[in-house]
């Protein structure tokens, strides 16, 4: 059992290092070479967040469908040969806005899919945990997809400046490939006949008897709620590298101190805030995430220079401060999601609860990009990017009233 678990918590960690090694590469690739604009780009964060927001089909097709008797390791190695070819594939097209966002869209989806089905494994295992252990697996493989993250900003950056961008991309395209493997080797039940799993019609049955529950389907609300209002991290992207002049490896610190950050509040969630109430936790993190927000502000309007702090070690206090906040807010999501899992659907349950949030993601990447557009706000003209921030910072106030969405426990 514990080789299967040690198995399970290396996907999630190669997962982090798949999503952020290519990061920094694939900014200035697609910022120098292939001359996308700012609203092109939170276009392809929408387009990438698509397969995300389909988990529930493919938790719903892992549970009943099963490949040669097996749910699960079949879909794995199925999802993580489809990244791995998509970004083989990707360097190739330079020259195709379109053809671009179709591949990293194949290379979410094949991630998403094994990502989907080893969420249905953790379930089963965070299920059966005593109430004084609760969260514990969903810790560790949380810590384990940061830490993955962390070893990749590491040595994105570096890679992108002695490899270039599009070695970068075939090397993160061999990875899936060895965690693959590494599950050909993990035990499975076998499904011989169709009386042995929960049959497709009452799956459906199950989520929507679920979804009638108010525990659910309020707490799905505010879980979409705090997703969708919208985002302006890839215009403030621009604006370091254009504005600011952040090199690739300004970029590598501040994704390395991201990634500290998320570990450190995991530990501190696991440590001091598993029996703190949801609501409390909600409240006060959006709360204080809101004020620190303004914070851009200062960058913008260059005060910070006006007080002797540099550019950089401001951006790093800014991005330490929000991804340790932003995790205190992850954790109780992802360990009440596991909770109340029934057997037999626990993919499709599971999975229709997370692409809540990331069906939220993608709207607010859409929205965001209407707005930046509105404003004018592009490659080379940054004149009303203040307005923008203050225009998504007064939306963000409505996930704070939503807050009352949530039983007080």
């Amino acid at each position: 059992m514990k080789i299967y678990k040690l198995i399970l918590l290396s996907f999630y960690l190669l997962l982090g290092f798949v999503f952020q090694f290519p990061s920094v590469s694939m900014r200035f690739w697609c910022i120098e070479t292939v001359k996308m604009t700012p609203a092109q780009m939170m276009g392809m964060g929408g387009v990438i967040g698509i397969p995300w927001c389909l988990k529930p089909i493919f938790g719903f097709i892992s549970d009943s469908f099963p490949i040669l008797g097996y749910r699960r390791k079949p879909y794995i190695i199925l999802g993580c040969w489809i990244s791995s070819i998509s970004y083989w594939i990707l360097p190739w097209h330079a020259d195709n806005i379109d053809a671009i966002m179709f591949l990293m869209m194949l290379t979410s989806l094949g991630c998403c899919m094994a990502d989907v089905v080893c969420d249905s494994i953790l379930v089963e295992y965070a299920r059966d945990e005593p109430e004084d252990k609760k969260g514990t697996i969903q810790s560790y493989a949380w810590g384990c997809r940061s830490m993955g993250g962390l070893l990749a900003s590491i040595v994105g950056g570096i890679s992108y400046e002695n490899l270039g961008p599009e070695l970068v991309f075939v090397i993160t395209g061999a990875l899936p490939l060895f965690i693959s493997a590494a599950f050909l080797s993990m035990e499975e039940k076998e499904y011989n006949n169709k009386t042995q799993l929960t049959s497709p019609k009452q799956t459906i049955k199950s989520l929507l008897k679920a979804f009638r529950n108010k525990d659910i389907y309020k707490p799905a609300l505010f879980l979409f709620i705090i997703g969708v209002t919208p985002g302006y991290g890839t215009v403030t992207s621009y604006f370091f590298e254009q504005v600011l002049k952040f090199s690739a490896y300004d970029f590598t610190y501040l994704d390395i101190t991201s990634y500290v950050s998320g570990l450190l509040g995991i530990m501190i969630y696991k440590r001091y805030l598993t029996g703190v109430s949801c609501r409390n936790i909600f409240f006060w993190t959006l709360t204080l995430s809101w004020v620190l927000k303004w914070s851009y502000m200062v960058l913008i309007f260059r005060l910070n220079l006006e007080l002797g702090i540099p550019d950089i070690w401001f951006a790093l206090a800014d991005s330490i401060i929000l991804t340790l906040i932003g995790q205190c807010i992850l954790m109780p999501v992802v360990v009440l999601g596991a909770r109340i899992c029934p057997p037999g659907v626990e993919g499709s349950l599971y999975a229709t609860l997370m692409s809540i949030s990331n069906l939220a993601g993608v709207i607010s990447s859409e929205w965001g990009s209407v707005f930046a557009n509105m404003f004018n706000v592009d490659r080379n003209h940054f004149e009303n990017f203040w307005k923008l921030i203050v225009l998504c910072n007064i939306i963000d106030l409505l996930p704070i009233a939503s807050v009352r969405l949530l039983k007080k426990e």
